[in-house]
């Protein structure tokens, strides 16, 4: 609709253990989410993941949701090893 696209990257911690954590984002004012991604990483072994991501039965064991002023992470299980995860947001600003 040509608003201006902006882009703010959220240091979101260590993945939670068999729980949700939820990251503030701070952004002011707002619009309209466009678009987000959570890469995480195990900086023990380098293994880098994009959520969600599924075990070998194909079933969702991590995933994020975002909303006006936070990203939550749900972990099924400890993924603590992935200790170092990033969120992505491309939003629009009000007027």
């Amino acid at each position: 609709d040509g608003s201006t696209l902006y882009e703010k990257t959220v240091d979101c911690g260590a993945l939670p253990n068999n729980t949700a954590k939820s990251t503030p984002f701070n952004i002011s004012n707002l619009g309209r989410i466009i678009d987000y991604r959570v890469n995480t990483i195990n900086t023990s072994t380098g293994a880098t993941k994009v959520l969600p991501f599924f075990n070998s039965s194909y079933q969702c064991i991590c995933f994020a949701e975002i909303s006006a002023t936070a990203v939550t992470i749900y972990a099924s299980g400890d993924r603590t090893a992935y200790n170092s995860t990033y969120t992505t947001i491309r939003y629009t600003k009000t007027s």
